[in-house]
């Protein structure tokens, strides 16, 4: 193979164990957590490509979250357990971030349907909480079931609006495809990934689930109506 395109940190994280040959394109978040580049700007291996590294993320879509929802007073985080080699840097960034907004946070580690299920079984007891689902592969295929739930014990949720979760705002991935084969065709012509800058993400979208906020009584401040490249009606 002369390119490997990939996305989400596990097939990336694959990647670079199995080759330090073949370059890599690779579309993650907080790549710089997995301790596998030595700068954004300069890569240096085999690895580039796109991603959200951007700590102040976290603060925006909590501050979204609090205004739609001002009586959340807890988050319950849906992510993947953490591993040995996972620095933990968008995780302090969003503590940070939830302090600043005197939000309590609980971590859930979801790898599993069944580990959803007991993070259901826990939600189901407290009160006072949204639910902050990051886009892991779990989360994204029982996207629905989370909104669901959300909706049943009347609990706001970050996520997947499409889906039927109140609020999203995530990059634009469909463009950062498009720049993926830029790179691509850059490796093809004979550039090293270690000389390509991994990009930042330059585009957001700020969906609102409207049915969703109506019925669980919120009112959507017109502000992030107004903000929002998509309103679920």
């Amino acid at each position: 193979m002369d390119v490997l395109v990939t996305v989400g940190a596990p097939a990336v994280w694959a990647a670079t164990r199995a080759t330090d040959r073949i370059p890599i394109v690779g579309l993650v978040d907080d790549v710089l957590d997995m301790g596998i580049l030595d700068s954004l700007a300069r890569p240096g291996r085999n690895l580039t490509g796109f991603g959200e590294n951007d700590a102040a993320l976290h603060g925006k879509r909590l501050q979204m979250l609090k205004e739609v929802a001002p009586a959340t007073s807890r988050i319950a985080v849906l992510s993947y357990r953490q591993a040995a080699h996972d620095r933990g840097g968008w995780r302090r960034d969003l503590e940070a971030a939830a302090q600043t907004l005197k939000l309590q946070t609980l971590w859930l580690d979801v790898d599993s349907a069944v580990d959803l299920d007991k993070a259901f079984d826990k939600l189901a007891r407290l009160s006072g909480t949204a639910i902050y689902a990051t886009t892991t592969y779990v989360n994204e295929q029982n996207a629905a079931r989370i909104a669901d739930f959300a909706l049943k014990h009347r609990m706001p949720s970050f996520g997947f609006p499409e889906h039927g979760m109140l609020v999203g705002y995530w990059a634009d991935y469909i463009e950062l495809y498009r720049r993926s084969a830029g790179y691509v065709k850059k490796i093809l012509e004979g550039a090293s990934p270690g000389d390509l800058p991994f990009e930042q993400a330059t585009k957001f979208d700020l969906v609102i689930n409207a049915k969703t906020a109506k019925a669980l009584g919120l009112t959507v401040p017109r502000t992030l109506l107004l903000n929002a490249q998509q309103v679920i009606e």
